[in-house]
């Protein structure tokens, strides 16, 4: 739909004698009066259909006021003159955004009652039968006192980050979290039209000011610092994979699954700030509450793209008419909707199915290169921090150490009782701790730390299945150099291991440079022969495979065994209705929200050959999972990598890229299919293999000998 140009109507009140007077446009006699004004940047009417006014002076109700919001004729922003006449304040101005419109069935009281308070409610789908947990999306306040002789614009900024989160009374909120709704009088500027409408010389167009916008460069991920590529003061990566031109600084924040996003204002309570402007003119950083929200924030940013050719947008600056999502006439409005138009349909965030990784590391004489580089250990330590391993189980050891011996067996220094987002200071204090002038001498008992790993992971299984969480996927990935072979004796073969005893559990193998910076062509080929779900070269002075054209980094590698475990099944979350969208946002350039269709074909068997996702109950989980098939996987696969690969090359841990399902209160349940027989037993004495090691693996047996 295209955008057909009106004359806007201003909506002003005067507050005279306890009465409400109406008139077009506000008073141009210098008078003292407010005059706030209700903007927004989410999609009208998707996102909100009405909008309520209230207004109360030293507390008294003095007028309420109901607007429709969906038809372009009367639409956001709006303004409203409060003129004093002698009274004082202080004067509270409150905005509340609905999704209902008046005529709607179940539209709450408090859109035709206006002695009732509006309340906000916590979550999207209300529940009906509570009203006063509240039916409003968003509420905006503001108490301030007038300043005589002058017009002052009070912003009330409906922000999607404050949707759905409920205040106290006498709070609003900014960037997703309530505040004192107290407004400094000398932090406001007196009104003029420009400062609301979308139609004047000074308006913010995204179209030309954000055409070239790409994934900034992540700088600190703790305190949310972002940077323009190759920009002054922002770090020198060498690798520069996106270019924007110019010289100023603007940001769009995607939320959730992307399919919400706004222009951030230059503000550093509720948007962005420059925090160097002379050192680092174009590195920015993300205003508290929206680098760190709190329990009770519905909405995250999940995604950014920034630009450098126009100057940052104030909040001072609306967006022009033609470009702004909450006119409906125009095509901002009805872009972005993954909710096939179905009002009750909500994304809901799912976490991966939890998975086991046994992670066996090298430290031997020969991995003195590693250990000695701060930046190799660091590579490891962020690839473990990647956040799609938060309900991963890790088992970490050393080979040899004191604990690992030929002699002595299998006994890890972590254990697997934590995940492995939950053992980063761990993590960090065993790699750190390793002198590299001190490492253990060979042999590397890795034939005995194969044999305790795949042990390990089995009574791991085992316990899962028996607490209804079963695994989705377990592995084991080996870190080092050398020859990868037995070197404690045993005659034991590390295929037969693997695959006769153990049933084929997923194997990763990563070959590291020899301390002596010779090629080392057994341990190549050992390597790859041991990893049967992905070998990894990362030794610069050996060959690659002739078939093997990936990458030759350690990063590269730990992020493809970081997606591999962690991605494509998640657990499901409870009473999922309808068959919506599986979406995300993928925020490569051009950044945008990736929709999976249902597929009732997409299963376990369908892996690899069906599109789409499918819903499964599997045995000894009490969650259902929700299954990423073919292509729609490796996509999402390789956004994952990607992101993580960007942000290791500047030194930092992967960003989440969270993944969201949609569910519609108003459709009946989503249908699910078996998703396969139940685990083995450790204890059941049947050596057969899992039907597909390493994917859905549940506990096997090691009887078999």
């Amino acid at each position: 739909m295209r955008f057909i140009k009106t004359t806007r109507t201003l909506i002003a009140l005067s507050l005279v004698a306890g009465t409400v007077t109406m008139w077009s446009g506000c008073s141009p006699k210098k008078q003292t009066e407010l005059v706030p004004g209700v903007s927004t940047q989410v999609r009208v009417p998707k996102e909100m259909k009405t909008v309520r006014l209230d207004v109360t002076v030293n507390g008294q109700p003095q007028f309420c006021g109901i607007y429709d919001v969906r038809n372009g004729t009367v639409r956001l922003p709006r303004t409203l003159g409060l003129q004093s006449q002698g009274k004082g304040g202080p004067v509270k101005v409150t905005v509340t955004g609905y999704l209902f419109a008046q005529d709607d069935k179940d539209a709450p009281a408090d859109l035709a009652n206006c002695d009732l308070l509006p309340s906000v409610s916590a979550k999207l789908d209300w529940d009906r039968k509570h009203p006063d947990l509240g039916f409003a999306r968003v509420l905006r306040s503001s108490r301030q006192p007038y300043v005589d002789n002058r017009i002052l614009f009070v912003p009330m900024p409906l922000r999607f980050s404050c949707f759905e989160v409920p205040c106290p009374d006498e709070q609003t909120c900014k960037a997703g979290k309530c505040v004192p709704n107290d407004t400094d009088p000398n932090t406001l500027v007196d009104y003029n039209d420009n400062l609301i409408l979308g139609n004047s010389g000074t308006c913010f167009s995204p179209a030309l000011c954000m055409p070239d916008a790409v994934l900034p460069q992540l700088v600190d991920g703790a305190t949310c610092k972002y940077a323009l590529w190759k920009s002054k003061g922002a770090p020198d990566t060498g690798n520069v994979p996106f270019v924007t031109t110019g010289s100023g600084l603007n940001v769009r924040a995607y939320y959730d699954d992307g399919s919400v996003s706004e222009i951030l204002d230059f503000d550093k309570d509720e948007g962005f700030f420059i925090p160097d402007p002379v050192n680092a003119p174009q590195t920015l950083q993300l205003a508290d509450g929206l680098c760190h929200p709190g329990p009770a924030t519905a909405h995250k940013i999940t995604g950014l793209v920034a630009s450098g050719l126009c100057a940052p947008k104030t909040p001072l600056q609306p967006l022009c008419d033609e470009e702004s999502p909450s006119n409906p006439l125009s095509d901002a409005s009805t872009s972005g909707s993954t909710t096939g138009g179905d009002t009750t349909c909500a994304p809901i965030e799912i976490k991966p199915a939890p998975s086991a990784l046994v992670v066996l590391m090298d430290d031997t004489p020969q991995m003195q290169s590693f250990f000695g580089q701060a930046a190799a250990k660091k590579v490891l330590q962020l690839s473990l921090g990647d956040p799609v391993f938060e309900k991963t189980d890790l088992v970490f050891a050393f080979t040899p150490s004191a604990k690992t011996t030929c002699s002595a067996g299998f006994s890890p220094e972590l254990d697997g009782s934590k995940t492995v987002t939950a053992s980063q200071v761990d993590i960090a204090s065993l790699i750190g701790s390793k002198d590299p002038t001190n490492l253990a001498p060979p042999p590397r008992a890795l034939s005995v730390a194969l044999d305790g790993a795949y042990k390990k992971l089995i009574a791991l299984s085992a316990a899962r299945a028996v607490a209804g969480t079963a695994y989705n996927k377990i592995g084991v990935l080996v870190l080092g150099d050398g020859t990868f072979d037995d070197d404690c004796g045993t005659g034991i073969d590390f295929t037969h291991l693997r695959d006769t005893i153990y049933g084929g559990i997923a194997t990763y193998a990563v070959l590291f440079g020899k301390q002596d910076q010779t090629e080392n062509l057994t341990g190549l080929a050992n390597a790859q022969t041991l990893g049967n779900a992905g070998f990894f070269n990362a030794d610069a002075f050996t060959p690659q495979p002739k078939d093997d054209t990936r990458p030759n980094n350690a990063a590269d590698a730990l992020s493809r065994v970081t997606q591999d475990l962690a991605s494509c099944v998640y657990d499901a979350p409870d009473a999922l209705k309808g068959t919506g969208s599986v979406t995300y946002l993928n925020p490569l350039p051009p950044a945008h929200t990736v929709a999976v269709a249902f597929n009732a074909n997409c299963s376990g068997a369908t892996q690899t050959t069906e599109k789409g996702w499918n819903l499964e109950t599997v045995a000894n989980s009490k969650a259902a999972r929700v299954r990423v098939c073919g292509t729609d996987c490796t996509s999402l696969q390789d956004v994952l990598k990607t992101t993580a690969a960007l942000a290791l090359n500047s030194n930092q841990a992967p960003p989440a890229v969270p993944i969201y399902v949609q569910s519609c209160s108003s459709q009946t349940a989503t249908p699910s299919i078996d998703g396969g027989a139940p685990p083995k037993d450790a204890s059941a004495g049947d050596s057969a293999p899992p039907p597909d090691a390493g994917t859905d693996s549940g506990p096997v047996d090691a009887s078999g000998g």
